[in-house]
């Protein structure tokens, strides 16, 4: 992939989890909880899919792309509290 264009994934998802926190914000301000859980998940999913292009990492599905960020940033270079792991998990 040429770098312009990683440069330009990584921004477009970073803009998607902004904007899934925005409408999670929204949605807690109107007691709509349900949808404020879906928002807050796909934030930091869409967040991680950023992180796994930095990394070269690419899936577009949830639990592989949980379970690289898990193993890599958590368990093996400890760069994340393991408590995100159940964050990431319940979210």
């Amino acid at each position: 992939m040429l770098q312009d264009e990683k440069r330009i994934f990584i921004e477009k998802y970073l803009g998607k989890a902004e904007s899934a926190l925005d409408d999670a914000e929204f949605n807690m301000k109107h007691n709509r909880y349900s949808t404020t859980s879906n928002r807050i998940y796909y934030s930091i999913f869409y967040s991680v899919i950023a992180l796994g292009y930095t990394e070269n990492f690419i899936t577009s599905k949830h639990k592989q792309l949980m379970g690289w960020f898990n193993k890599k940033f958590i368990f093996e270079e400890k760069i994340f509290d393991e408590e995100l792991t159940k964050i990431y998990k319940e979210a």
